[in-house]
């Protein structure tokens, strides 16, 4: 967590974790829920000293993401892990997300039977090094 000038949890940081935690809980729709909250923050400008837009969007998408894809709604989770791998070349803080986008969209083409696809989603998530997959 990153804190503003004044030493406090940005706006963005106190609504998002908590979904974080509702999603490891196996609270998916909680977690959606709670994430929509988060929207209108999502696109603030930059401040000094927090996490910037970019990173923002990018989580954003990858936590809506992650939930779709664990209730089984594949077509909705591709859209949200796309939407992170657009922006694969600009995040700052939060560059974690691609391989593990790679790897959920993976998973997605596992379950409906793409092996193909599969297989070359994760040969591309293991050009990256330093994730624990």
């Amino acid at each position: 967590l990153r804190f503003d000038q004044s030493g406090w949890f940005s706006p963005f940081e106190v609504l998002f974790y908590p979904c974080m935690l509702l999603t490891d809980r196996k609270d998916y729709s909680g977690s959606l829920e709670r994430l929509e909250q988060t929207r209108p923050l999502v696109t603030e400008e930059d401040r000094p000293g927090l996490l910037r837009k970019v990173d923002r969007i990018g989580l954003f998408h990858y936590q809506r993401g992650r939930n779709f894809h664990k209730l089984d709604r594949y077509a909705e989770a591709l859209v949200e892990f796309d939407r992170v791998l657009d922006l694969e070349n600009q995040y700052v803080a939060e560059g974690y997300i691609v391989p593990h986008s790679l790897v959920e969209k993976a998973e997605i083409a596992l379950k409906t039977e793409k092996p193909r696809e599969a297989r070359l989603l994760l040969e591309k998530a293991r050009q990256y090094t330093d994730y624990d997959f």
